[in-house]
């Protein structure tokens, strides 16, 4: 099945310029398992490749905190922003002098360590914090009744987590992890737990996180060819290698070839394992070319002219789900009408089962007065992880966003009210006097616009008045009809007794 979309729309209106727009920085904890598993699990230290592309990837105003865990977990490189070269330096050197050789595994010391850290740090209000455990997925602590307690321990540590914000992300990368508890983990805070079972996997993985982590501007890579309009301050390619044998190359809108020994440009060449990643400063406008990738091509921006993409919770499966995208000009709506003019804005996705979702398309329409903004409701069909991706394009430029959503299970249906019985036809049965000791409900307001139907409650209200009435008086009548009479025989026993020389005796209080 294929979700069903419905379409909405978009308009124009002019706005001041603002100053550059930021995007939120982001703090990230990568723990490492180097227990002594990993050895057979890892043996080429692929893992470690994966945490350098991943550095590597980061914005210069996000911060990375590197740690190595087994039984017990340790605080190699603080929080350090930036992703310059000194610190991938440090963090290169640091990551492949971790020995494989730790004797248990245990995720809850990990995660303990992190907490602390990243609660103890101080970063602006904006900042978006998370934990990436990597590691083989088996928690070991030598038996199955510490294994359960430290389970339990670390369930009952992630609402902490979710309180204050922190996504966990776990990537198991072994058919023997145990990807059930980790996802667990992941989904408790609002995290996402993957499987990385071949080497490649490994770096598409990280790719992945930083990809959810970042979200970061890109640019639709087609055949190879990637287009570079006058807003782009610097170009960020990804390229993958099917062998070692693949030599990348990198054409200019002039026709100039370069590879990784070029330094023109201000090229920055570097290698992760399968991947080439290439940073180009100050693109020159018009079609790049990647020339030899028969892989996987990706293609980053930073950029003024910005893409923003949000869905607005709860997901759920048949429910409509509003999704808004917004395309700014230096965080401001944009007012260019060359941006605006012939612009087609669209939605994708695809589940993690392999589900396409059908595009969502929204058309141009001047009523709501607001440029650069769309807006459309959209529904799934299943439940699970899906990866969704804008897409704004217009003769002038192009700009991609993709996020990450879970839609949950539909909610339960509400029970209906059980349908009364038909009614002969025949005079309606009386309604039921109440009793006198029940508080009688005063009279209620007449109804609005049917005058009858108002009459008829006063009516009802002053008979059931009158019988509560009725009733009471009746049962203080009784009431004080057995007083008397009460009374009546402790006087004739009273006169009995003097007659015969009996002091009379006081009558007691009535019951």
């Amino acid at each position: 099945m294929k979700p069903m979309f419905l379409p909405c729309c978009v308009t124009v209106l002019a706005a001041l310029f603002g100053g550059p727009v930021q995007a939120a920085p982001v703090d990230v904890i990568l723990a490492l398992d180097h227990s002594g598993s990993m050895k057979r699990t890892d043996p080429n230290r692929d893992s470690v490749q994966g945490v350098e592309l991943f550095a590597d990837l980061l914005g210069k105003d996000d911060r990375l905190e590197f740690m190595g865990f087994a039984g017990r977990a340790e605080t190699l490189l603080p929080l350090t922003a930036g992703s310059g070269p000194a610190v991938r330096e440090r963090l290169s050197r640091l990551a492949q002098a971790l020995p494989m050789n730790g004797q248990r595994t245990d995720f809850g010391e990990a995660l303990r360590l992190a907490y602390e850290d990243l609660i103890v740090a101080a970063a602006p209000p904006d900042t978006r914090r998370m934990v990436v455990i990597f590691s083989d997925g088996q928690l070991d602590l030598g038996d199955a009744a510490a294994n359960n307690t430290a389970q339990a321990l670390i369930l009952a540590l992630l609402p902490e987590f979710r309180a204050v914000g922190i996504k966990v992300y776990c990537v198991a990368f072994s058919a023997e992890a145990d990807l059930a508890f980790l996802g667990r983990i992941a989904e408790a805070t609002g995290g996402r737990a993957l499987r990385a079972e071949r080497v490649a996997d490994i770096y598409k993985a990280f790719i992945r996180l930083f990809e959810e982590t970042d979200q970061p501007l890109s640019v639709p890579v087609r055949d190879g060819r990637v287009a570079v309009d006058k807003e782009v301050r610097e170009l960020k390619l990804l390229v993958e290698r099917d062998s070692e044998r693949e030599r990348i190359r990198l054409v200019d809108p002039s026709g100039k070839e370069f590879d990784g020994q070029d330094k023109a440009l201000g090229l920055e060449w570097r290698h992760h394992g399968p991947f080439d990643r290439i940073t180009v400063p100050r693109p020159a406008v018009g079609t790049w070319r990647m020339l030899g990738a028969s892989g996987e091509k990706k293609a980053y921006l930073d950029s003024d002219l910005d893409l923003g993409m949000e869905v607005h919770p709860p997901i759920r499966v048949g429910r409509p789900v509003e999704i808004t995208v917004r395309l700014s000009y230096r965080g401001q709506p944009v007012s260019d009408q060359r941006l605006l003019e012939g612009l087609k804005v669209e939605v994708t996705g695809h589940g993690e089962t392999g589900m396409s979702l059908e595009p969502l398309a929204w058309l141009p329409d001047a009523r709501t007065g607001r440029p650069g903004e769309f807006h459309g409701l959209l529904r799934f069909a299943a439940e699970g992880g899906y990866r969704l991706a804008a897409l704004a394009e217009n003769p002038v430029f192009q700009r991609r966003r993709e996020m990450s959503v879970t839609v949950l299970a539909a909610e339960p249906a509400a029970i209906p009210p059980a349908a009364a019985a038909p009614r002969e036809e025949g005079p309606s049965p009386p309604a039921p006097v109440p009793a006198a000791s029940a508080p009688v409900p005063g009279p209620p307001p007449p109804t609005a616009g049917n005058p009858s139907l108002g009459g008829l409650g006063w009516i009802v209200a002053l008979n059931l008045i009158l019988v509560a009435l009725v009733g009471g008086g009746v049962w203080f009548w009784k009431y004080r009809s057995g007083r008397d009479k009460q009374q009546t025989l402790a006087l004739r026993a009273a006169r009995k007794s003097t007659e015969h020389g009996v002091p009379p005796r006081r009558p007691g209080p009535m019951p």
